[in-house]
């Protein structure tokens, strides 16, 4: 059980450090206040990746529109 948890820990860092990498590094400045943006190859995975993805960048969900990107909407 230990060994899952530091599993999911890491696999959760990875996934905030590649997002911020995606976002470059005007993200989450002028206060904190996010525009918005369009995500790829999140709407294509199981479950709801997109709003998480937008949560973790500062926005408030996402939604994935017909060509399967993801659109974040901000707070």
């Amino acid at each position: 059980m230990q060994l899952f948890t530091k599993l999911l820990i890491i696999i959760s860092l990875l996934a905030n450090f590649q997002l911020h990498n995606i976002a470059g590094p005007s993200a989450g400045s002028y206060g904190g206040v996010m525009t918005q943006q369009v995500l790829a190859n999140l709407c294509d995975k199981s479950g709801d990746w997109c709003s998480m993805q937008c949560q973790i960048l500062g926005g408030r969900d996402g939604r994935c529109d017909k060509a399967k990107m993801c659109n974040c909407h901000p707070l």
